[in-house]
């Protein structure tokens, strides 16, 4: 038996009208995570001008008191009731919407949100060349973007160090970038910081995960095998990535 692809025996199972209509799906997804991000900081905008002109004493509306107690949470949580997605969601498109600029957004906009998600995570010095990297891969993809996963796993391209993968000082670069990952997404305006234990936690996971990654793409594991440990650490690192923005926004409570 002739070895397959995941990619090739899935679009074998399903078809490829099946698959075309998913990838259609999932770009009409990241369309609206970008509106979605933009409409939260227009509101955000919004409440700080009428604030502002209430301040100066521009204007003194109906409930002016109770328009400058308004804060980003209230407007969080009425805006999760009509977009009927969760809070922390909506902090997440907001955060990824204002980080980048339409010029930035325009030279990649054949990439998956999450894929911006990932590069403004490891930081400003890293996350347009991550952005290029994951257009060059798509070449060698089908014109598809990479994962996440893959793009996690070939950190090294763009650090500057050809030989990372293959040498020791791979799992010390990758536990850097995956501590100064761990650390950017608690970081905003107000520079908050995390406990120290649930900090440790959270960048042990990712350092774990980034060097099993490694070990996982150098080994010759059975197929089968491959994909269950594949979908374990992508679980694990969603609900790492759930519990950070958890934290984030109950330290803001």
């Amino acid at each position: 038996m002739s070895k397959i692809s995941r990619t090739e025996l899935f679009e074998q199972v399903f078809g490829l009208e099946f698959c075309d209509e998913i990838e259609q799906i999932g770009s009409q997804y990241s369309e609206h995570c970008w509106q979605i991000g933009d409409k939260v900081a227009d509101a955000l905008a919004h409440l700080q001008m009428i604030k502002s002109v209430i301040i100066r004493g521009d204007s003194n509306p109906a409930n002016a008191a109770y328009i400058l107690a308004m804060g980003s949470m209230d407007v969080y949580r009425q805006l999760s009731l009509r977009f009927g997605i969760a809070e922390r969601t909506l902090r997440d498109y907001h955060s990824i919407a204002v980080y980048y600029s339409q010029d930035e957004r325009g030279r990649f906009e054949v990439l998956p949100f999450a894929h911006f998600r990932f590069a403004k995570s490891c930081g400003a010095d890293l996350s347009t060349k991550i952005l290029e990297l994951s257009l060059a891969a798509m070449d060698g993809n089908g014109g598809r973007p990479p994962s996440v996963a893959w793009l996690e796993v070939n950190l090294h391209r763009v650090t500057g160090d050809p030989g990372i993968v293959d040498d020791v000082a791979a799992t010390q670069d990758l536990s850097s970038a995956a501590a100064e990952l761990t650390s950017s997404d608690f970081q905003d305006d107000e520079q908050r910081t995390l406990p120290s234990p649930v900090f440790y936690f959270l960048g042990s996971l990712k350092n774990f995960m980034l060097r099993l990654k490694l070990q996982i793409e150098k080994a010759e594991l059975p197929e089968n095998i491959r994909y269950k440990i594949d979908s374990i650490i992508e679980l694990s690192e969603e609900l790492a990535d759930e519990l950070m923005v958890e934290i984030d926004t109950e330290r803001e409570n």
